[in-house]
């Protein structure tokens, strides 16, 4: 028997059945019940049959057809069976030192596991042998062994650190150039434009006949105001 508890009834569940417990009491919940109960089995299903069943006498008893017959026939000989004859000399010799080597199965052994430290040149040393340590390299080998140069047009990138020379400290700047030293100012992009502000300019300003004739509205347009 377990517990369940929820924030608002508390389920009791054992082998036979399904107890649920509210505020305001106890009883079996019929869709717990339901719930609880084991899967049935489809009806459709069939157990394992076992290795020997009876055989009902009608089936004992029914006549095969020719195909059946034909197939439940033992495959024949050939007609011309090639006997393979050993020679006793054969069965009777005594197979070499060599044979019996090549006879012996192949026995595979695990190769043996390498630390990651020990990929590294100076543990190396240890399975170099001393014949491979003695040889001399051919000009081709020498030649295939030279890093890959730079080519002629090459310019490595300077330091960060470059050295200013007297002269340049020395210098004097034109006003042209403090001038275009000096840092932009943005007092005047910081105020506060309002866009509907008009000038006075505009305000004494007289439109032209043009103008004049352009802003009269077009007479069809216009809308009349209903009265």
């Amino acid at each position: 028997m377990f517990k369940i508890r929820s924030n608002y009834i508390v389920i009791f569940i054992t082998d036979t059945y399904v107890e649920c417990e509210t505020p305001t009491g106890k009883g079996n919940v019929p869709r717990f019940i339901k719930l609880s109960e084991h899967k049935r089995l489809d009806k459709r299903f069939q157990p394992n049959r076992p290795a020997a069943w009876s055989v009902k006498s009608g089936t004992m008893r029914v006549k095969l057809s020719p195909r059946t017959e034909e197939l439940a026939k033992p495959k024949s000989i050939h007609k011309d069976p090639i006997d393979v004859e050993i020679n006793d000399d054969i069965l009777f010799a005594v197979s070499s030192t060599r044979t019996d080597q090549l006879a012996e199965h192949k026995i595979h052994s695990d190769p043996p596991a390498r630390k990651s430290y020990l990929w590294d040149y100076p543990y190396w040393d240890h399975e170099i042998s001393e014949e491979a340590k003695t040889v001399s390299p051919t000009e081709r080998i020498v030649q295939l062994a030279k890093p890959k140069g730079d080519y002629a047009g090459y310019v490595p990138s300077r330091p960060l650190d470059q050295p200013v020379s007297e002269t340049v400290m020395s210098y004097t700047a034109t006003e042209r150039i403090e001038e275009l030293a000096k840092p932009k100012s943005r007092i005047a992009a910081a105020k506060a434009e309002d866009p509907f502000v008009i000038s006075e300019a505009a305000k004494n300003a007289v439109a032209t006949s043009r103008l004049e004739k352009l802003a009269i509205p077009l007479p069809r347009k216009v809308t009349r105001k209903k009265l």
